[in-house]
């Protein structure tokens, strides 16, 4: 089966819903790794859904909690968890495929499916305060499965970052 067929089911680290699981629905093609040992590092003033940044494959790129992105209580804790490199593929101003990648910290029993799944439409949680970075919500029996708008979690990412180092350009005086 081609993987264009296939999905990750990424089990978010939040209480279930309805006595459903959540999970964070991605593409095989939108996950180039999984991670055993990430070593991240804290970055000040970031982002609230940001954990810090790490280094894979020679990138510097952001941890992201996407249960943080999305307002969802977290039980890091008590639930062993996964790093995977996840991948947004955009067209940037001419036209050119641009590739940006991030890590996000999931749970650790990552399922492997093909599709189609048996699953139905369903209205995002109430829990979720960030709608706008879920492009859609799917029911399953015992999960909800939530795909994340990885564009534009990334994107808002990198306008941070942009204003960040501007601002310190100008704080040092190196824009005079």
């Amino acid at each position: 089966m081609s993987s264009d067929a296939q999905v990750l089911l990424l089990p978010a680290r939040t209480p279930d819903i309805k006595g459903r699981s959540l999970y964070f629905l991605f593409s095989v093609r939108q996950v180039a790794e999984v991670l055993l040992n990430t070593t991240i590092q804290r970055v000040p003033s970031a982002l609230p859904y940001v954990r810090g940044v790490a280094e894979w494959c020679g990138r510097v790129m952001p941890v992201l909690s996407l249960e943080r992105c999305l307002g969802l209580e977290i039980l890091a804790d008590r639930m062993p968890s996964r790093d995977v490199v996840v991948r947004s593929v955009t067209y940037s101003n001419r036209e050119q495929l641009q590739e940006d990648y991030a890590i996000c910290r999931v749970g650790a029993a990552i399922r492997h499916m093909e599709l189609p799944l048996e699953c139905e439409p369903e209205t995002v949680p109430d829990r979720v305060t960030d709608a706008s970075s879920l492009t859609a919500v799917y029911s399953m029996p015992a999960a909800l499965l939530l795909v994340v708008n990885l564009e534009k979690i990334i994107s808002v990412y990198k306008r941070k970052q942009n204003l960040s180092s501007q601002e310190a350009a100008e704080g040092s005086g190196a824009g005079v």
